[in-house]
């Protein structure tokens, strides 16, 4: 009966020190340093799902793994302009629960105005809006909680044989000296059928994943903001000023700006070389800072007295093993019209703050191979005029001309496109 019993017990005993590995696993907010530069780790085969569930009581990342094998998924929280890290080990169709700590996040309380969390995996990206609160910000525990309970076979026989009593029936009385040895008979109650204990059926084998030998690229871009200049305050409000007199306010070009991201992930089964990615914008949008610099080449250079003119951006991003991705953070800002005007001029307003138009597209990657990938240009509209009082931005700080009086600038719109914008391409 004990050889029986094995399979179900080494089952259980497997499940229960896959739970007990994962409590021991604590969230390290702070992983990044709060440093935006940060790269995230690279991708892999799993397919999450994210949902962000933030309040005033408490906050948490739901992170679920549709796929069926197990994994490790890097995501990036982005609060107030800083990044933070962390990765998720999750087990096929895993669903794991990570508390989140406003303290450690850089979260002041009592929390006065609303402030926007994001949270962005290498599947997709969700945000959440927190605030006005009152009252200390709430303690959370910083252990993850997750759904998987290892399966309980239930085809467990309940026949259990007995094994026959050997003792036979027709042993003679000893004597000193005997003269006809008896021979054991042979027992008649041995089962010629023994069962063989059944192979659980339900116990689920995780595939081994194949990762195709020929060479892939992956290309994603993500469009966010917008964001102050000055200290990469996310303005949560979307409300930034237009048509700014750029001699009155020292002709500072890029007051606010928002943020591309571009990842190029090694996708397939051989080694990229030789990769380089390509950008353009719009006369009206301006690419002045990258996160790489000594790799990234802009033509024409971005010069605040020559506005309105269309930069190229060339990143020569070389080779990338299999499972990596490379990633490059740009900030696009404005442009002073020849009238010395920071665009956009007028509300209603679209404009292409990445890619040139509609029909020349915007990012595009290369490799050895013949391997190439793009994405489309990305859009954003302004809406109508509103005041800049108030604003997160103290727009209504900046000056203006109008006519022959100087007077503060009181001339805002929101931006009314849905922001994060996410545009994804694979080759082949």
């Amino acid at each position: 009966m004990q050889k029986h019993l094995k399979p179900t017990i080494i089952l259980l005993l497997t499940g229960f020190l896959g739970l007990v590995v994962l409590s021991f696993w604590q969230v390290n907010f702070a992983s990044a340093d709060g440093d935006p530069n940060a790269t995230r780790p690279s991708g892999n085969q799993i397919v999450t799902q994210l949902t962000l569930d933030v309040s005033c009581e408490s906050g948490s990342l739901t992170v679920e793994n549709l796929s069926d094998v197990a994994g490790e998924e890097a995501i990036r929280i982005i609060v107030l302009g800083q990044y933070f890290i962390i990765t998720v080990p999750l087990e096929a169709f895993e669903t794991v629960v990570i508390p989140l700590d406003y303290v450690a996040l850089g979260i002041s309380f009592p929390l006065t105005d609303t402030i926007r969390i994001g949270a962005q995996s290498n599947d997709m990206k969700v945000t959440g809006e927190l605030g006005p609160c009152d009252g200390p910000p709430p303690t959370p525990t910083s252990t993850p909680t997750n759904t998987v309970v290892p399966p309980t076979p239930t085809n467990t026989p309940t026949n259990t044989p007995v094994p026959p009593t050997s003792t036979a029936t027709n042993t003679p009385p000893p004597s000193t000296t005997p003269t006809n040895t008896p021979v054991p008979p042979t027992p008649t109650n041995t089962p010629t059928n023994t069962p063989v204990p059944p192979t659980p059926t339900n116990t689920p084998i995780p595939p081994t994943p194949t990762i195709p030998a020929e060479p892939c690229l992956a290309l994603s871009k993500t469009l966010d903001g917008p964001f102050r200049t000055s200290d990469d305050l996310f303005l949560s409000d979307a409300i930034i000023p237009v048509a700014v007199q750029g001699e009155n306010n020292g002709d500072e070009e890029n007051l606010f700006y928002f943020l591309v991201t571009i990842e190029v992930e090694n996708c397939g089964g051989t080694e990229l070389t030789n990769v380089v990615v390509e950008d353009t914008f719009s006369n009206e949008a301006q690419p002045f800072e990258t996160d790489d610099p000594g790799n990234v080449v802009i033509v024409p250079n971005p010069d605040p007295f020559d506005g309105m003119v269309k930069e190229t951006l060339t990143w020569t991003v070389g080779s990338i093993a299999i499972g990596n991705t490379a990633t490059l953070n740009v900030l696009v800002g404005t442009e002073f019209n020849p009238a010395g005007l920071l665009e956009p001029t007028s509300f209603g307003q679209s404009v292409f703050f990445n890619g040139q138009d509609d029909g020349t597209g915007s990012a595009s990657v290369t490799a050895d191979g013949g391997l190439s990938a793009s994405v489309g240009a990305m859009q954003i509209t302004f809406g109508d005029e509103i005041s800049c009082v108030g604003s997160e931005g103290e727009w209504d700080s900046l000056v203006f001309t109008s006519g022959p009086n100087v007077s503060n600038h009181d001339k805002c719109a929101e931006v009314v496109t849905g922001l994060p914008i996410l545009f994804t391409a694979t080759a082949p």
